[in-house]
């Protein structure tokens, strides 16, 4: 006994998903010895992956210090949670100018569209120039980053300056 698949069924959760694409392709010539009352098919759906964009968000300062952030957006299906991977570059120093305890990850929860990335700022003593962290997204199979919003720049403002000697002598 032969058992042919008469419907294909979807919900609209598939329409939801974004740019979601159905094909259907009659292939009457392969079963000829099927028992059917429509013609067999052959589906292939295509569901767009979530676009993801990271911008800085509040700017970092060692004085007070106030952490830095970086705000990620999510569009398309949001009804999952969603993690995405980035690194951190620039001429400031994990674990000596800032501390990242996301580790590089950053997780949106489900119905969400955004996710915030925080970095606290560590006041040093150190004289330096204001220092640059640039916050990059990681490529991924499960979402595509939309052009020219993959990376994002917060400068850490510098609270330290030189000091200034004095030296009196009296004659």
């Amino acid at each position: 006994m032969t058992i042919a698949l008469d419907h294909i069924l979807a919900s609209n959760n598939l329409k939801n998903a974004g740019a979601a694409e159905f094909d259907v392709v009659h292939v009457n010539s392969e079963f000829f010895d099927q028992v059917s009352d429509h013609d067999p098919l052959v589906s292939r759906f295509t569901i767009a992956k979530p676009t993801v964009s990271i911008a800085p968000g509040i700017t970092p300062n060692e004085t007070g210090p106030v952490s830095g952030t970086f705000n990620l957006t999510r569009t398309g299906n949001l009804t999952k949670s969603l993690t995405v991977n980035y690194t951190l570059a620039g001429t400031a120093t994990v674990n000596t100018d800032y501390t990242d305890s996301s580790s590089g990850t950053v997780t949106f929860a489900a119905n969400s569209a955004t996710a915030t990335v925080t970095l606290p700022v560590t006041d040093d003593s150190a004289i330096d120039p204001n220092e640059t962290i640039i916050a990059a997204i990681t490529p991924s199979a499960n979402y595509d980053i939309i052009t020219g919003s993959g990376t994002g720049q917060l400068t850490i403002a510098d609270n330290d300056s030189a000091g200034v000697t004095v030296l009196i002598t009296m004659a």
